[in-house]
């Protein structure tokens, strides 16, 4: 169902519709780079270059006459990749798939069908939390990377790093280890970053450019507060089915109807984005509807890592006591 949904979107929609936004800007600015032009000395861009560079490496690699279309497809697999990254994080077996569409179906209408440094950065920044899960110190390496690829997407992405290092640390198995091999990996690509722009000259300017469009205040507005805004209409239901389902599930009682509270929680994010598509009827951003999600996501993320943080120090602890006890 997941890919056939995907392919659906491809084929349906991508060759048809209009974009009444901004679109096409990365495509301009990647354009220009692939004619010799440098980001930050011979064009003036105020982002972080990582979503030109990918842009123009994505005009590189596909026939010209499938640049437009070529485009909106990137932009359904962008979506695909981390609605699935993100499910994946989570659960494991049929729930995983189940999520992944839901994820997906919420997040493709965000945006118009174009590349977006936004959708970069999320792509990144779920790719990081994945990779994060894994037990292997390479992979929580590449996720410091990946974390990187994040924050050079756009700056409203630059609060995940301190959030990271959290989610790091709250690893099982030597905390302080992992938050330290994360920010590795984030300052070795940091590191090669700033050679990069030193080598072309550009560093300055990079830091002029990106600085002046951007501030502490903005940095929390669009980087932390943005998330917590969800409308009431959908906060307080929410809050309702999800309260007693995760409180039943966790003392193992009542978990057939905790089970249908999670899913009519599910089924509550889109009927609400086509009602409130159809009340308005104009294009509606589910934004409400994707925080919820993301809100719940890094809650589980942090329950989970922490739930397992606790059972170990506990073990830690009464073996211990075990010993000294046996020494008396």
């Amino acid at each position: 169902m997941f890919f056939g949904l995907l392919a659906g979107y491809c084929l349906y929609y991508a060759p048809y519709g209009i974009n009444e936004t901004d679109g096409g800007f990365l495509t301009g600015l990647a354009w220009q780079v692939l004619n010799g032009k440098t980001l930050y000395h011979d064009i003036v861009y105020v982002r972080p270059p990582l979503p030109v560079w990918l842009r123009a490496l994505e005009l590189n690699c596909l026939p010209e006459t499938w640049a437009i279309l070529g485009e909106r497809w990137m932009f359904y697999a962008k979506l695909a990749l981390y609605s699935w990254l993100g499910a994946a994080a989570l659960t494991t077996g049929t729930q995983r798939w189940i999520l992944a569409v839901f994820g997906f179906v919420v997040s493709v209408h965000c945006y118009p069908p174009m590349a977006w440094h936004t959708v970069d950065g999320i792509l990144f920044a779920v790719l990081s939390a994945w990779l994060l899960l894994k037990s292997s110190r390479i992979a929580v390496f590449a996720a410091g990377l990946a974390l990187l690829g994040s924050l050079l997407s756009k700056q409203s992405f630059y609060p995940l790093l301190p959030v990271f290092l959290v989610l790091a640390a709250l690893k099982p198995e030597r905390p302080l280890i992992n938050a330290g091999v994360l920010l590795s990996g984030f300052l070795v690509g940091a590191g090669a970053f700033t050679l990069f722009l030193w080598s072309q000259g550009t560093l300055a300017t990079f830091l002029e450019m990106t600085a002046g469009a951007s501030s502490g205040n903005q940095a929390l507005e669009h980087g932390l507060l943005d998330f917590f805004r969800i409308t009431p209409e959908l906060a307080i239901p929410g809050l309702a089915l999800l309260i007693p389902a995760f409180y039943w599930n966790h003392q193992k009682r009542n978990q057939n109807i905790a089970l249908m509270l999670w899913s009519l929680w599910l089924l509550a994010l889109p009927l609400s984005y086509a009602a409130i598509t159809w009340w308005r009827q104009d294009h509606t951003v589910p934004f409400a509807q994707s925080r919820a999600m993301f809100g719940l996501a890094v809650g589980c993320l942090v329950l989970m890592q922490g739930k397992v943080s606790g059972q170990l120090f506990f073990s830690w602890l009464l073996e211990n006591l075990r010993q000294h006890r046996a020494e008396w």
